[in-house]
């Protein structure tokens, strides 16, 4: 029985970021190259600085 060759996985995709009036980023897409990826977007830690 042959042995499957290596696989591969494309990491990459694409992200778009939209700046509003107030300078607050915001994803506006998320796509994977790879159809087999599943990705989660998180905004992370949240701060807010005193002006």
């Amino acid at each position: 029985v042959p042995l499957a060759g290596p696989q591969r996985v494309d990491t990459g995709g694409t992200l778009n970021i939209r700046i509003d009036s107030d300078g607050r980023p915001r994803v506006t897409e998320a796509r994977p190259n790879d159809r087999r990826s599943d990705w989660a977007i998180d905004t992370g830690l949240v701060m807010a600085m005193p002006n």
